[in-house]
């Protein structure tokens, strides 16, 4: 949520986790909880407010409170249920602070936005389906996500889809120009305010999903088309409804055997269309893209040498500083 104006920043991250929680309250509850004692502790005349929320669901491990759980069909799979529960979790939160934010008169000049970093893990309960792919994929299940920007005052169209492209990174410098900042032409984001409060055309043209010379595999768009460079052959994924079943439904999607591969996303956005033999140009022109990019690449924590002295061993089985 934010506040334009000033650049005071009031913000959570998990420092706030402490034990005298009862065990029955739901980690989203908690963190609502204390979401709402920072907006209660300040004042919306004088103060602005910027409020990052990261919640821990849905993600695994796939717990939430029974009364969650409730909602959804016991014929469901049980990690199906758990997922459904923590997104009620997470409505309920979310409502709460709303609720509080309008309360307080911070909704009379706030922008609220709900959004994701990538896709699901269909094998913990989760669903990309009809997208391929899933979280950890260079595929659109992977890294294409759903987000809505929400504001009584400072949205001048509204109820509308925005099919525009964006990257998270367009974020910081589009909440920067809202706050009457200048964000540095020398960041990767762009500032996407126009296209999100006015439907303009995306500030963006092209973005670049990865480029892991580990894996040596990577991906691009450039307008609506995207290049895939090794980027396996996963299927659309989809979670089974009959209880027992672990292993999700596999929907046949078709499978490439060449080193590239090249999409038409605006017209087939489940990638199961390889046009990279039809259109040669255009797939030299996203090559060559990928090459200027990898030029600049900074290398991979996993391709430098092994430091013995970080091992966990040394600290008592954790990693030092510098490791995730």
């Amino acid at each position: 949520m934010l506040h334009p104006g000033e650049t005071n920043v009031v913000r959570s991250r998990g420092s706030f986790m402490t034990g005298y929680y009862p065990y029955h309250l739901g980690l989203q509850e908690l963190f609502a909880d204390h979401a709402v004692q920072i907006i209660n502790n300040v004042d919306p005349s004088t103060q602005p407010l910027f409020l990052y929320l990261p919640f821990q669901a849905v993600h695994d491990p796939l717990q939430v409170p029974d009364k969650y759980m409730s909602h959804y069909p016991t014929h469901l799979r049980q990690d199906r249920r758990s997922l459904l529960g923590m997104v009620t979790a997470i409505d309920d939160a979310v409502g709460k602070i709303v609720d509080r934010l309008r309360q307080r008169g911070f909704l009379q000049n706030a922008l609220l936005v709900f959004t994701t970093d990538n896709g699901g893990n269909p094998h913990f309960g989760s669903s990309n389906f009809p997208l391929r792919g899933a979280k950890g994929s260079l595929w659109e299940g992977g890294t294409r996500g759903a987000a809505f920007v929400y504001s009584e005052t400072l949205l001048k169209k509204t109820g509308y889809v925005n099919n525009g492209l964006m990257h998270a990174v367009d974020w910081y410098p589009t909440f920067l120009t809202l706050a009457g900042g200048n964000p540095a032409s020398s960041i990767d984001g762009v500032n996407q305010w126009l296209s999100l409060s006015e439907g303009h055309n995306s500030s963006r043209t092209e973005f670049l999903y990865n480029i892991d010379e580990v894996t040596n595999s990577s991906a691009i768009r450039v307008g609506k088309y995207k290049v895939t460079h090794n980027a396996g052959g996963t299927h659309s994924l989809r979670p089974h409804n009959q209880t027992g079943v672990v292993s999700p439904l596999i929907v046949p999607t078709p499978m490439f055997t060449s080193e590239y591969q090249l999409f038409d996303l605006e017209n087939d956005p489940l990638e199961n269309i390889d046009l990279s033999s039809q259109l040669p140009d255009v797939l030299e022109n996203l090559k060559s893209k990928l090459a200027l990019y990898q030029q600049t690449l900074v290398p991979a924590v996993g391709t430098s040498p092994r430091v013995p002295e970080a091992d966990a061993s040394n600290f008592n089985g954790a990693w030092s500083p510098g490791w995730c």
